[in-house]
């Protein structure tokens, strides 16, 4: 029987895949639990149309971070902040910060790209890594 799965199922498979399964299995299993629907031809090209969004979708939101990376590159994204005698801030720079100043300077981004282990605690030029999709990008970033 050819299903659809409505849920991730462990060593099966992933939601919104098409797969064909043993029709007991389907039955009784995946289909009685929610985990999965019998596959239609509307249902098919419904799952494909959802899968070709999501994919273009995904390009938009890497090609976004080249250009957000690009256009700070040569002119590093400036970040004012507090510190002392010694060049250390008062108050760390973290990834929500960097998207504010982002979208301060005109460029929208979630501060879940922004993949930054530690928060940035120093004065002085950084690099910060861009994160989307399995697809990295490098930030230059000035904290002043």
């Amino acid at each position: 029987m050819r299903i659809i799965f409505t849920k991730d199922v462990a060593r099966v498979g992933r939601r919104g895949e098409i797969k064909e399964v043993p029709d007991g299995y389907a039955m009784n299993f995946l289909i009685s639990r929610g985990l999965a629907e019998k596959a239609t031809p509307e249902k098919e090209a419904r799952i494909k149309e959802e899968i070709f969004k999501r994919e273009s979708e995904k390009e938009k939101d890497v090609q976004r971070m080249r250009e957000v990376a690009v256009r700070f590159k040569k002119d590093p994204l400036t970040i004012p902040g507090q510190r002392n005698d010694k060049g250390a801030l008062f108050s760390a720079i973290g990834p929500k910060d960097i998207a504010r100043a982002l979208s301060d300077n005109g460029v929208a981004i979630p501060p879940q790209w922004i993949h930054e282990k530690t928060h940035l605690k120093e004065a002085g030029l950084h690099e910060v890594t861009l994160f989307v999709h399995g697809q990295k990008a490098i930030l230059a970033l000035k904290i002043s």
